[in-house]
């Protein structure tokens, strides 16, 4: 029978369910947090063996940053999990020396071995001499997205972004001065990275920057030549978010 205790750090709550479920009807012993704050908290309270950590989790910490506060002061294998297969993201990632990566969707097999090879070999020695900034310190005015070129990180203003269409397992960013950055990852997981409360969901498939909104009406509203729907799901929200003067109520 396996044994050890396992901290997983995911904001997902099916995926975080579906992980402490298989782990502990294998034999071993779970802590479930969803956010980088909670997940340093435990490491103290629960003292965990090991840790999967989401590399997209939301807030301020994300899973990277997280992850290098506590191998700053801890010998704890820990374990990324991420919806991003990209070589400069894990480049980025390494610099906490995780054990290993596995990608969303994962196999139940393939994360129970993860897990058995991390427990069985030596704690990796804390890291010494790696930076740990305060959260004030970190870039709050917009985001770098992926795009090409020998620089391929791109700042994007959260001023400058108009409105995020969802497109399946691909997000497209539209921005001013017709730019437009397609992320590979759900709209979903972009909104909940970016943090910017400008951004408020129009429908299952938009969410619009409401400084940018020109004008609306009962269904819809108006980015510069973009028509955007309005569901009735979101609308109350969404029109809460703008000040009105005269007329009725749309």
């Amino acid at each position: 029978m396996n044994t050890g205790k396992i901290l997983i750090v995911e904001d997902d709550l099916v995926i975080s369910l579906d992980m402490q479920v298989m782990l502990e009807s294998n034999g071993y012993t779970c802590c479930a947090v969803t956010s980088g704050n909670e997940a340093i908290d435990q490491v103290g309270i629960f003292v965990p063996d090991l840790i999967l950590m989401d590399i997209g989790l939301n807030g301020k910490l994300d899973g990277m940053s997280t992850a290098a506060m506590i191998r700053h002061n801890h010998n704890l294998p820990i374990i990324f999990v991420t919806d991003q297969e990209n070589c400069h993201v894990y480049k980025q990632a390494g610099n906490s020396q995780p054990f290993d990566y596995i990608t969303k969707p994962f196999r139940h097999s393939v994360l129970l071995k993860t897990v058995q090879q991390a427990l069985s070999q030596p704690c990796p020695p804390a890291i010494s001499g790696v930076p740990v900034y305060k959260l004030s310190d970190r870039v709050s005015d917009g985001i770098f997205v992926y795009s090409s070129g020998p620089q391929p990180y791109k700042k994007v203003l959260f001023s400058d972004i108009l409105f995020i269409e969802s497109a399946g397992s691909y997000t497209n960013i539209c921005c001013t001065n017709s730019r437009t950055f397609k992320v590979s990852l759900t709209s979903k997981r972009v909104i909940l990275q970016m943090n910017c409360p400008a951004l408020v969901k129009s429908n299952k498939s938009f969410h619009v920057n409401i400084h940018w909104i020109d004008s609306f009406g009962k269904d819809l509203v108006k980015i510069g030549a973009h028509i955007i729907p309005v569901s009735d799901a979101h609308k109350a929200n969404l029109m809460s978010r703008l000040n009105r003067l005269g007329g009725g109520q749309a």
